[in-house]
């Protein structure tokens, strides 16, 4: 996973050995594998699981997976390794169809962590982090959790454990500034690597990000009757209300990810609480 200790950086450090970069390019020419930078190393996806750790300097796995037929048995080791996990395969295709300018948000980086030490406390990975090219001149980030299917919304890691950790995100400045970091950082690297066309960025607005579940696959006639009810579970009585955005796909292989797809819920979530006999204040973060 990535850190959220990584500054906006413009450059990769380069490859320190031709075996690497070779192997880099063989990874990012196989559409089946997908690239994202880490503070000192780049990780490569094969169907939502990790295919290997690619440092500058050679390495021990990298001289393993440079044959061929050794890169072929690793591709389909990691693909039966976790067969059922559909969730992350679908959550690499969005994201493999969002490294580029052509929608208004680009996807820069994949299961996206936040480390203890920085910051003392320790929440789960970001699914999916992109920045917003909304207003092309000033991009801000967004931080999407996703959920394919029912079942992956309920339980220890499904909307309401998220959320609660989206609020304690929000209201922690320093670490809003450091995520909004940590995407610019992202993206520049990107283009680097030549995995993604486009100009480098100097600057973002780190002040307005914003969180968003995306579903797919639901089957749900009322969405958001579907949602207010796991909300509804909400038990803690601290303010958790901040600018929050959903939205909801038939399929994951038809999600296109664009700001007009994504609905502001911030109202709705207030009534809600309203509703179970709470009276939020302000939003934590405008």
């Amino acid at each position: 996973m990535g850190d959220t200790s990584i500054k906006p950086y413009r450059s990769w450090p380069g490859f320190k050995s031709a075996v690497c970069e070779e192997f880099f390019d063989k990874c990012k020419k196989d559409p089946d594998l997908l690239v994202f930078p880490r503070k000192d190393y780049l990780s490569v996806y094969c169907n939502g699981q990790q295919f290997v750790k690619l440092t500058p300097s050679k390495s021990k796995k990298v001289s393993q997976y440079s044959d061929d037929n050794e890169f072929k048995e690793r591709k389909k080791t990691v693909s039966v390794g976790m067969p059922k996990d559909k969730e992350r395969r679908a959550q690499q295709q969005i994201a493999a169809r969002h490294l580029s300018r052509k929608t208004d948000i680009v996807i820069c980086d994949m299961e996206f962590s936040i480390r203890k030490k920085d910051f003392g406390i320790k929440l789960p990975g970001i699914d999916l982090i992109g920045l917003d090219f909304s207003n092309p001149k000033l991009p801000r980030p967004v931080f999407i959790e996703y959920k394919r299917t029912k079942n992956a919304v309920k339980g220890k890691s499904g909307v309401l454990p998220h959320f609660n950790d989206m609020a304690e995100i929000y209201s922690n400045p320093e670490l809003k500034k450091a995520l909004a970091e940590g995407a610019m950082a992202s993206y520049n690297i990107l283009i680097d690597l030549g995995v993604l066309d486009a100009e480098h960025l100097t600057n973002i607005d780190t002040e307005n990000g914003w969180f968003a579940f995306l579903f797919t696959d639901l089957q749900v006639k009322d969405f958001y009757g579907y949602l207010s009810k796991i909300l509804a579970k909400q038990k803690q009585d601290k303010n958790m209300l901040f600018p929050l955005r959903v939205a909801s796909f038939d399929t994951y292989e038809e999600t296109v990810l664009r700001t007009d797809k994504f609905e502001d819920i911030t109202e709705f979530l207030r009534n809600n609480q309203e509703k179970a006999g709470r009276h939020p204040n302000k939003p934590v973060f405008n």
